[in-house]
């Protein structure tokens, strides 16, 4: 089959971002284990492996206690995008819960601690209460 270098209408095409325009952010969380907790379901959470985790807090096996308190390190890479339609983002309500931080919260939704600091008109002093509604917009 001959190769073709031309589009047609209807052909997928794959743009991969440029390197200069991503960003890399390296997130430090603090979990506390709580009842019912596993490493696997830490893990599956904050999207790491459970050797990453054993590994990041010298832990021989599986087992955990409640109340210990887990380092987890995620590195997320960000791509920076031009956004020209608000309508474009989807808005998320987030509802906090005990125990979240500005950052887990970001980390996990995949956005920054400071869009997530604009959004919801939140300063460094402020801090977060259980219940208390988030927005958030996502791609």
């Amino acid at each position: 089959m001959k190769s073709s270098k031309s589009l047609r209408v209807g052909k997928k095409l794959i743009i991969w971002p440029s390197h200069k325009h991503a960003r890399t952010t390296i997130y430090n969380l603090h979990y506390k284990v709580r009842r019912g907790d596993s490493l696997g379901a830490i893990a599956h959470h904050y999207h790491v492996s459970v050797a990453n985790l054993k590994k990041l807090n010298s832990l021989k096996t599986n087992n955990i206690r409640i109340g210990k308190v887990l380092l987890i390190k995620r590195v997320t890479r960000y791509t920076q995008h031009k956004i020209t339609k608000r309508r474009s983002l989807k808005r998320i309500i987030y509802h906090v819960r005990a125990g979240d931080t500005l950052s887990a919260i970001a980390a996990h939704n995949k956005v920054t601690i400071p869009a997530l600091k604009r959004w919801n008109k939140i300063d460094n002093s402020a801090h977060l209460k259980i219940h208390q509604e988030l927005v958030i917009y996502k791609v």
